[in-house]
């Protein structure tokens, strides 16, 4: 688990999108029977006649704009039109002149691959074209000139992703241990501590550091630590987006970032600036308590992100709750479509707890009967080398008999058991720790996590060939689950 940041060239590669109910099939443009010396009959980019090549233009920059939302106007990938005009960053200064269209883009930029697409009945055109980002009247051209009817197999033209000319990705192995990094206050040392002490054990930081604004702009900072920390792990960081707002994850804020192309625009124009700016390894979306009619909009958001970060080398992952089954009117994990998302991002970190919450009823944080359960649906939308479990790292502390629990970290809970004189037991489903207490005269109950319940977990991860584990959230844990990740431990 070295600091090793790679510098390698990327070759060209194409993520096949994975869906649950429609046929999907991968074609060269030769197989679907391209004519002359084009390309793919979609407009955007067809092939110029032998009468004439394809022409260049000049377009100047106005208040507002970026790379990413010029390179969408001419149907360009962000990399191509940095290579075209040489530039060394995404910022841009109003008036600067740029070159655009085919000539500059060339043959890549367009659409260049066919996927096949069976329109199931219900199916609307339009939900079609958001699912794969590409423009209706794009698809209804490569179909005849007629929008494709519900039964029927139509044609998607469809963009692959250009090679990355140096990637800012980290080389990670192929047993991940990474973790979020968070900070409660400027003066919260917790997660400091913990990579400083056993930072040697981490291969990925994330921190939680920054949201989207109800404007699509994106408010955050990193601190001094944050930044040492980064340091010392030689770029391997992502900076984590929520849609937080006033401590609470706003289900109001997100459903209108991702029903407007203008916020959401905004909002993937702020990641990538932020991301290029503080030399991140990419970006994680933690966007909780979204609405399940938001389902396609939000895969939308992921993939014009993944749009704009891939082609310039920074990775895409999304932080989503933990389900056992695909349930896409389900109030908290219904608008996270698993597979589908696991084709857009590097990486799915699964937020494998809170089985029982802080405003429920008492019970396991993260019992091993339960993380089984998630993961096993996991991995038949997700693959394997790209789903992270997530652990906890703490735990809550109940009244009996009443609902509602304060957090606490399972160090903590470890100093409590010990000041209160009492017996850790394990809970014999679960497998996790607990003890009882008095505060006084009111009786309360502890469940968390250890070493030993997270043992429980890596052997789970091994077995289903998971690609690693997260934590929530770095210091916070107990100690001694330093040892069960270690290389030696497995």
């Amino acid at each position: 688990m070295g600091f090793v940041l790679s510098t390698r060239v990327r070759a060209p590669r194409v993520t096949a999108v994975t869906l649950l109910s429609i046929s999907l099939v991968l074609a060269g443009w030769a197989a679907a029977g391209r004519t002359g010396a084009g390309g793919p009959t979609g407009r955007a980019a067809a092939a110029p006649s032998q009468k004439g090549a394809a022409t260049a233009s000049i377009y100047t920059v106005k208040p507002g704009d970026s790379l990413y939302s010029i390179s969408r106007k001419f149907n360009m990938t962000v990399a191509h039109l940095k290579s075209a005009n040489g530039l060394k960053s995404t910022l841009l200064k109003v008036g600067q002149r740029l070159v655009v269209g085919k000539a500059a883009a060339g043959v890549a930029g367009g659409y260049d691959l066919r996927l096949l697409h069976r329109l199931e009945r219900g199916e609307t055109l339009e939900a079609v074209a958001m699912r794969y980002g590409t423009p209706m009247q794009a698809i209804i051209e490569a179909n005849g000139g007629k929008a494709p009817a519900a039964g029927t197999i139509a044609v998607i033209p469809y963009p692959s992703l250009p090679v990355r000319p140096i990637s800012r990705q980290p080389r990670l192995p192929s047993h991940l241990v990474a973790g979020y990094y968070v900070k409660s206050s400027a003066s919260d040392s917790l997660a400091f501590s913990s990579v400083k002490e056993y930072g040697q054990a981490l291969d990925l930081l994330i921190f939680a550091s920054h949201r989207i604004r109800p404007d699509g702009s994106v408010d955050g900072t990193l601190y001094d630590d944050q930044r040492e920390a980064a340091r010392q792990g030689g770029g391997r960081f992502l900076i984590m987006f929520t849609n937080l707002n006033g401590g609470r994850f706003d289900r109001n804020l997100v459903h209108l970032i991702l029903r407007s192309p203008e916020l959401r625009k905004k909002a993937v124009d702020g990641i990538l600036e932020v991301v290029e700016r503080e030399k991140a390894a990419g970006a994680d979306i933690d966007f909780e308590n979204v609405p399940p009619e938001d389902r396609r909009y939000f895969s939308q958001f992921m993939r014009e992100l993944a749009d704009a970060l891939h082609p310039v080398g920074y990775m895409v992952t999304a932080s989503v709750p933990a389900k056992l089954k695909e349930n896409p009117s389900q109030g908290w994990s219904g608008a996270f479509d698993y597979p589908l998302l696991a084709s857009i991002c590097d990486l799915v970190f699964v937020m494998a707890y809170d089985q029982h919450y802080a405003t429920g009823a008492a019970g396991p944080v993260a019992g091993i009967d339960w993380v089984r359960a998630v993961c096993e649906y996991a991995t038949t939308a997700v693959p394997a080398d790209k789903l992270v479990l997530g652990v906890p790292s703490y735990g809550y502390d109940w009244r009996i008999g009443r609902r509602g629990a304060r957090a606490v970290p399972a160090f903590r809970a470890l100093e409590m058991a010990s000041a209160h004189g009492v017996q850790v037991s394990r809970d014999a489903t679960g497998l996790v720790p607990f003890f009882y207490y008095k505060d006084g005269r009111i009786k309360r109950v502890v469940y968390f996590e250890d070493a030993a319940s997270l043992a429980h977990k890596m052997e789970l991860v091994r077995n289903l060939g998971l690609r690693g584990i997260v934590f929530w959230r770095l210091g916070y844990e107990d100690p001694r689950v330093w040892e069960v990740v270690s290389p030696e431990a497995s």
